[in-house]
């Protein structure tokens, strides 16, 4: 430290994962880092250089999972450590070397924190398994257990000893603060500091000052507080001295407490703040950041649950709408007491959403929940930990927790229950893709247009989703609107990618095959995981709705399953990697075992059918005979009552001389009759059977004529024997009829004797019912035990590969505009894109996705981008209506394509990944926070600003148009330097002509405008949409526009006026701009850059072969020649020999 400033003294590497906690020893000679790496190192002065830190010892080979907590024994001899693996160890330092002396172990879960008291005596642990554990130090290196608490109800976070050592401090995720004292050799609480002085939210972590008489705790509340111990009724108690709010805006992770009396807290948006007891906190507030939240998406068709944990940087939690945006929700559940606060506020507006008690949101039960009902894969892999490597999972645990209690608790009103050992869970990151806010893939038209019946009708509904979907199946559809709004950033994936769609748009023969194969897939395929995952909930209510889903699950299933053996013939020949792993997944031997076990027991010809009767039928024979001795005998008797129905039809036909009556069936009323008109009737003594071989054939339409949408111009409900009319002869029914309703087409009636029927058959029918679901479901239970994660990855790889087929159809033409989705001509060029680590990103002809597709009689204009190092930088200039705005949204299409694993549509392109998206397009007032357009602005502005960095690509369309010229002109300025100091490629539309100027001021910075033709001379405007090197020059278009539309001689004359005094000083500005010293820099620029190109291409020169090591001489020579004449060095530094 020096003058009041903190400076970096070293930095000491050597752990390979995330760094959990370091601690000094008690003289300062040695700091202890512990890590998830499982090891802990050991840090001592550099004998050589006191100034330096080394690593003395690597403590390893004791703990198997993360090791979260250290702590050093008060005569610094020890070390204990706390891990994950539900184990805390004892190290002790003798002779120069660590041994590990005794390892405690009685926690049931993750041990999250060691404490040694002061005198050494005692050893304290905390866990996930809401214990507080105490160990005695006994001679011999021996740990004895004193007492165990259970005092919390959700995971102890942190134990800390008073420094008097006759008190320990326990905090816990039940919001909760316990003071813990010994009485009588048992340690009792006494005293919990909660609600209504208390944290609302989680306690993270605990300190007391030196003397022991003030403690600071820190929570997920995003504040500080402060109590002190006083003495009161002759019992001391800890009361709230003071909260520190304000200051933090998200979860508030560690606070301590200096010898000097400062407060040091450490918060998740990066920053550590300092307090003193008279003042605040040394900086302002924190200022965007909102918190950590957890994410539990249920994917009920799919039979997947998606876990995702992330850092929302902003108030508005944009992240967090971005991820909900891509899997839209019906139902968000959010923490009860939290409702109207954060993210549940955030949300309130776009999603419904279902307050749960914060009980149920407990990340230990919720792990365990997971457990339960993963699949044996995704079990390993959580038990394997796994899932939670990827960002700890607690709060992601927490919400699946909440979701699972949500589905087992029955009163959801969803309706359905989940088969243990069935979810495939997934643990979805977000460091391996683009990051795009809702606003901006709104704007973008990614999924959904804009435009919808505000222009042409062949415009109307287009978006980038609908011009690249050729997709045959649901769940390629929605792995391209995720890739859409969540772009790969992963280079090895994303070339795998393209090598698929690159030999499927060659190989047309293969291309075709594969088409075929995808289009006689199910196009819901996926939601044969999701119905074996997930049935409906067991009551006779839902039975039918139970029997029809797993019927159907199964008709999928076998559909799927015969579609893959041509499918892998199909792609026998692949040579792409992804290709081949499509294949084999379509080729595994277990598919054709599993397709076997369902011939054995599903009927060659079941399916669903639309009509009640056979529907029913097909239900009660779904299941092949002889695979329950007690269902072929039900069957017979549902069969048999089927045939006396048909009799008693024919029976009362002939008696009654009733020609036209007709049996028809609901499956409410079961069967009656029909009497009159064409209300269609059933079949007339025909077996089940039978009725359902005519179905496949395509037989009767009229066997259900109540589903007819007949016109019902009088309707009389009935009963009792009555005498009634009929509909269309008007003939009187017997007495023993029994009208139901009378309509203008007919009549429908029943009998006692029908009736009778009717009641044995609900009767055989439920039997087979409930045989035939016994059935299947010990079908279905084998083959969740045995095959659902390989169907789970198939499904995988199908919409995979229906997604890359469509992509290649794209590229190769196929599937003209006017096609499904758009899509482009064959005389429309599509690349392949050149994937780079920190190259340019350079599109040469590039076009708009979505406008070419119009074709209103000329081509649609390409143009270039090329944005490096050198020009990171674009000002764009232009009239409106010139193509500024088209060409932004181009620019950013073209790179979410290509990160999507698409050709693009341009002559060429190279990029690399960018890993977040930041864009300000169009304005608008926002009524819901009460701000105006200018107001949105900034605040977009800030969020660029803030999230900016060198792989972002930063789009600003406008800035500062909606406040005074002048307010608006010096903040797009300020905003575009920032940009510049960022590094970030940027463009940067503009009708301020001032910007234009940052290209004399900067290197990096350049100066575009899109051209309007030859307009000299004459006042017209000439679009030609070309985007061509340099400011814009056509004068003032905005005159031109007045002009054009009529504008008033006299107000237009003065007008002109004003803008040539302006014109005056703007002059006299780029003048001294425009200097020799600017212009040499920007030449440096460009030869740095181009340099950075060729190392590219060329690769190692040693590994060279001679002739490229030819070619990257004479690219040398050029680029030596160039920059001579650039920097002035004339023909004489342009001849000199390359050295």
């Amino acid at each position: 430290m020096s003058g009041g400033a903190l400076e970096e003294l070293q930095t000491l590497e050597g752990h390979t994962d995330r760094v959990w906690q370091v601690t000094w020893s008690p003289n300062g000679d040695m700091l202890a880092s512990c890590s998830g790496d499982r090891t802990v190192r050991i840090w001592a002065r550099d004998a050589a250089d006191a100034a330096r830190w080394r690593c003395a010892a690597v403590l390893e080979d004791c703990h198997s999972r993360t090791i979260r907590s250290a702590a050093w024994s008060p005569d610094g001899r020890c070390l204990a450590t706390a891990s994950f693996d539900r184990t805390t160890a004892v190290w002790r330092h003798a002779g120069g070397v660590w041994e590990q002396v005794a390892v405690l172990e009685g926690h049931e879960s993750e041990v999250k924190e060691v404490a040694w008291s002061p005198g050494g005596g005692l050893l304290a642990t905390c866990s996930r398994d809401k214990t507080v554990w105490l160990w005695e130090a006994a001679p011999g290196n021996e740990y004895e257990v004193v007492d165990v608490k259970h005092g919390h109800s959700q995971d102890v976070k942190t134990v800390h000893w008073h420094p008097s050592g006759e008190v320990l401090v326990s905090a816990s995720y039940d919001d909760s603060i316990k003071l813990w004292v010994e009485e009588d050799d048992e340690w009792i609480c006494a005293q919990t500091l909660a609600e209504p002085t208390g944290h609302t939210s989680t306690v993270w972590e605990v300190a007391f000052d030196p003397a022991g008489a003030r403690m600071a705790s820190c929570s997920d509340d995003a504040t500080l507080k402060v109590w002190a111990c006083r003495k009161e009724d002759g019992e001391l108690r800890w009361r709230l001295l003071s909260t520190l709010s304000g200051f933090h805006d998200r979860t508030v992770f560690s606070v301590d407490w200096s010898k000097g009396g400062l407060i040091a807290s450490g918060c998740a948006d990066n920053a550590i703040r300092i307090f003193g007891e008279g003042g605040g906190s040394s900086g302002e507030p924190a200022g965007a950041g909102a918190g950590e939240v957890g994410l539990a998406v249920l994917d009920a068709g799919g039979g997947r649950l998606l876990l995702a944990q992330h850092i929302d940087t902003t108030r508005s939690f944009a992240h967090t709408m971005s991820l909900l945006e891509l899997y839209n929700p019906a139902r968000l559940l959010v923490v009860a007491e939290a409702r109207g606060t954060g993210v549940s506020r955030a949300t309130a507006h776009q999603f419904a959403q279902v307050p749960v008690p914060r009980g149920n949101w407990d990340d230990s039960q919720g792990y365990v929940s997971l457990c339960q009902y993963a699949t044996v894969e995704a079990r390993a892999a959580l038990e394997g930990g796994m899932l939670q490597a990827a960002n700890s999972g607690y709060l992601a645990h927490a919400a699946a927790g909440a979701l699972l209690r949500y589905l087992e608790l029955g009163d959801s009103g969803v309706g359905l229950v989940l088969a243990r050992g069935s979810l495939a869970v997934q643990h979805v990151g977000s460091a391996s893709h683009m990051a795009i806010d809702a606003g901006t893939a709104a704007a973008l038209e990614l999924i959904h247009p804009l435009r919808v019946g505000t222009c042409s009708a062949k415009l109307s509904g287009l978006s980038l989703f609908k011009v690249l979907d050729r997709t045959k199946t649901r769940c390629g559809a929605r792995l391209l609107r995720a890739s859409l709004l969540q772009p790969l950033r992963d280079v090895p994936t994303l070339n795998g990618r393209y090598d698929a769609v690159q030999e499927l748009a060659q190989d047309f023969d293969v291309a075709g095959a594969v088409g075929a194969c995808l289009a006689r897939l199910p196009p819901d395929m996926d939601r044969m995981c999701g119905a074996l995952s997930l049935r409906p909930a067991k009551s006779e209510a839902t039975m039918l709705r139970r029997i029809a889903a797993m019927i159907q699950s199964f008709i999928l299933l076998r559909e799927s399953l015969a579609t893959l053996p041509p499918l892998a013939e199909a792609l026998a020949g692949a040579r792409c990697e992804v290709l081949r792993a499509v294949r084999d997944a379509a080729g595994h031997a277990a598919f054709a075992e599993l397709a076997r076990e369902l011939e054995a027991v599903l009927e060659d010809d079941v399916a669903s059918s639309k009509n009640a009767f056979l529907n029913r039928t097909q239900q009660c024979f779904a299941v092949k005979k002889g695979c329950d001795g007690f269902l072929d005998v039900a069957r017979q008797t549902f069969c048999r009552v089927t045939e006396q129905v048909h009799e008693l039809a024919e029976q009362l036909r002939a008696q009654h001389s009733l020609p036209d009556l007709r049996v028809c069936y609901t499956g409410k009323r079961g069967f009656y009759l029909h009497v009159g008109g064409n209300g269609g009737g059933g079949r007339r003594g025909k077996h089940p059977r039978e009725m359902m071989e005519e179905e496949q054939e395509g037989g009767s339409r009229e066997e259900d004529g109540h589903t007819e949408a007949a016109p019902q111009a009088s309707t009389q409900q009935g009963g009792g024997g009555g005498w009634g009319r009929g509909g269309g002869g008007g003939a009187r029914l017997p007495p023993e009829f029994s009208v139901l309703q009378q309509t203008a087409r007919g009549m429908q009636a029943s009998t006692a004797e029908l009736g009778a029927l009717n009641s044995r058959l609900r009767d055989s029918s439920n039997d087979c019912l409930v045989l035939t679901e016994q059935v299947l479901e010990g079908l279905a239970t084998r083959i969740v035990a045995t095959y659902l994660p390989l169907l789970h990855r198939l499904v995988d790889s199908l919409a995979l590969l229906d997604m890359l087929a469509g992509f290649a159809a794209v590229a190769s033409g196929a599937g003209v505009k006017g096609g499904r989705g758009g899509g482009a001509s064959s005389d429309r060029q599509y690349v392949r894109p050149v994937l780079t680590q920190g190259g340019p990103l350079a599109l040469v002809e590039a076009r708009h996705p979505l406008l070419e597709c119009l074709d209103e009689g000329a081509p649609f204009q390409p143009n270039d981008t090329f944005l490096a190092l050198n020009s990171s930088l674009h000002i764009i200039t232009g009239p409106n209506m010139s193509g500024k705005s088209t060409y932004l949204r181009q620019v950013a299409l073209c790179v979410v394509a290509a990160q999507a694993g698409a050709f693009v549509p341009a002559a060429f392109a190279s990029l690399p990944p960018v890993d977040r998206l930041l864009a300000r397009l169009g304005t608008g007032d926002s009524l819901e926070t009460n701000s105006s357009s200018f107001a949105v602005e900034m605040q977009e502005v800030a969020h660029i600003l803030a999230a900016a960095s060198p792989r972002s690509l930063v789009l600003i369309d406008e800035l500062g148009r909606s406040t005074s010229t002048s307010d608006g002109a010096g903040i797009a300025w300020a905003v575009a330097e920032a940009l510049l100091e960022r590094s970030s490629p940027t463009l940067f539309a503009t009708h301020f002509g001032q910007l234009s100027e940052l290209a004399a001021v900067y290197p990096a910075a350049k100066a575009l405008s899109f051209d309007l033709g030859d307009v000299a001379g004459r006042r017209a405007l000439d679009f030609t949409w070309r985007l061509r090197p340099g400011a814009n020059d056509a004068g003032h278009y905005g005159l031109l526009l007045a002009a054009a539309v009529g504008f008033p001689a006299d107000v237009l004359a003065t007008a002109e006026e004003v803008v040539q005094v302006l014109d005056a000083s703007e002059g006299q500005r780029a003048t001294v701009y425009a200097t020799a010293e600017a212009e040499e820099l920007e030449a440096v620029y460009d030869v740095v850059q181009k340099l950075f190109c060729v190392a590219q291409s060329f690769g190692s020169p040693a590994a060279a072969g001679q002739q490229e090591a030819r070619a990257l001489q004479r690219t040398l020579r050029r680029l030596k020649a160039e920059a001579a004449t650039a920097l002035g060095g004339g023909e004489a530094a342009a001849a000199a020999p390359l050295g």
